[in-house]
């Protein structure tokens, strides 16, 4: 029989869990406006996130007179992918919001392979220096988001 303070650790669990999805959504959503890459000429220090995401598509949705036909063929195929994975955000976030908790581990293995997806735009770069707050902030978002969804799955075990 559970004890009372198992109970309400448990729900304190839970509100903070609900708390980190929303901080999570937050700083998903700022990202999109945030510059993300050094080069780029909409905002003064670089690419916002919503363009990087229109760049990123390039090689399979061609963007303005952007050329992404120079790149090698497994470049292409990663940042297409890495703008697929805001799919795997926009579904998990819905997920959560509807308590869905048959799909938790589904979703928590698709938020950790986009956070690795991800993680080749910093060995891309020349230099690391050239990303900026945006790219991070939207990469931790996907970390972030693994976080809450192994919370929620442990808490579903029982853990």
């Amino acid at each position: 029989m559970p004890t009372p303070l198992a109970a309400e650790t448990r729900t304190l669990i839970k509100m903070i869990n609900k708390r980190l999805a929303v901080v999570v959504a937050l700083a998903y959503m700022l990202a999109w406006f945030l510059p993300v890459i050094k080069d780029g000429v909409t905002l003064p220090n670089g690419l916002p996130g919503w363009e990087a995401f229109r760049v990123a598509l390039s090689p399979a949705w061609p963007y303005k007179d952007f050329q992404s036909s120079s790149w090698p063929w497994y470049w292409q195929v990663l940042s297409v992918s890495s703008a697929a994975t805001n799919a795997v955000m926009v579904v998990s976030l819905a997920v959560l919001a509807r308590g869905r908790s048959s799909l938790t581990r589904a979703i928590a293995w698709s938020a950790g392979l986009a956070f690795c997806i991800n993680a080749h735009w910093c060995l891309r770069m020349d230099q690391l220096s050239e990303l900026r707050s945006g790219y991070f902030l939207w990469w931790a978002s996907f970390l972030g988001l693994l976080v809450v969804l192994l919370s929620a799955r442990a808490r579903q075990n029982g853990a």
